[in-house]
């Protein structure tokens, strides 16, 4: 800042300052201290950040309905569901749901069928490494890891409702990074799902001409479409969490109190 001060002294000169050198060294400190005091004051009013709670409370209920959404989804059987063939059309339309006409179900990681007697529901569940083919593994892993960083989100965020203004912003968008992560998983995963159809599995619970994305006497079961709305909603969240807090600058102008020997231009001389 004071540079012109420092270059002048450290000059071998015996002389005194004459007139003309104090008009050019004046010049550039009074410059300078100005150009301080605006930077100071640039630096003094930064912005503020606020929590529209409204916009957070809706944000912190959709998140929860989401994640319960995609789990209850996930341990359900009804995937793909086959119902009794001696039921009439009349009786069998994808716009009812009656479980007693189910007689084949295929869920994220197991298969249920029904007795020769058509009272109960008997279900096997795959283990870790005896999936019916890798691409069954994959999308129940695949999902399974959606459900698991949606409800670690949904807690994050109810912790960082009771923090303070910058642990929320925090949390919000570490909350909102999570949700798109867990979004694209579950939707390689529902993309994928189709492809158990290709399966021996597939195919002795669905019919022999069962094939990848064509499930033959299967149908749609509401798990695979509950899953796939709590996928869509999943990618709304975000955009929720870029809205719960907005910037908030100060209208009135900072004022300074200079002292009196600030103002002589001999100061510091």
């Amino acid at each position: 800042m004071y540079k012109e001060v420092v270059e002048y002294f450290q000059m071998e000169r015996t002389e005194s300052i004459s007139s003309s050198d104090y008009v050019v060294l004046r010049t550039p400190l009074w410059c300078s201290f100005t150009k301080e005091l605006i930077e100071h004051k640039h630096y003094d009013n930064m912005e503020r950040w606020r929590t529209s709670w409204t916009v957070t409370a809706l944000w912190t209920m959709l998140s929860i309905l989401v994640t319960l959404t995609c789990t209850i989804g996930f341990v359900e059987t009804e995937w793909f569901v086959r119902e009794n063939n001696t039921l009439s059309s009349n009786e069998l339309s994808i716009l009812t749901y009656d479980r007693s006409s189910l007689v084949y179900t295929l869920g994220m990681f197991n298969v249920c069928y029904r007795d020769l007697h058509q009272t109960d529901f008997h279900c096997h569940r795959f283990g870790v490494t005896r999936f019916p083919s890798s691409s069954w593994q994959g999308t129940c892993v695949l999902y399974g890891a959606g459900c698991v960083l949606q409800g670690c989100g949904a807690v994050v965020l109810i912790f960082s409702l009771m923090s303070r203004a910058t642990a929320r912003r925090i949390g919000a968008h570490l909350v909102s990074h999570v949700y798109v992560i867990a979004g694209f998983l579950q939707t390689i995963s529902l993309l994928l799902y189709p492809l158990i159809l290709d399966t021996h599995v597939g195919r002795l619970h669905c019919g022999s001409n069962a094939h990848a994305y064509g499930p033959d006497l299967c149908r749609v079961g509401w798990a695979y479409v509950a899953s796939t709305a709590g996928t869509l909603l999943t990618f709304y969240c975000p955009f929720l969490a870029y809205f719960s807090f907005y910037r908030v600058y100060d209208d009135q102008p900072v004022r300074y109190d200079i002292h009196a020997d600030h103002m002589n231009p001999n100061f510091m001389l």
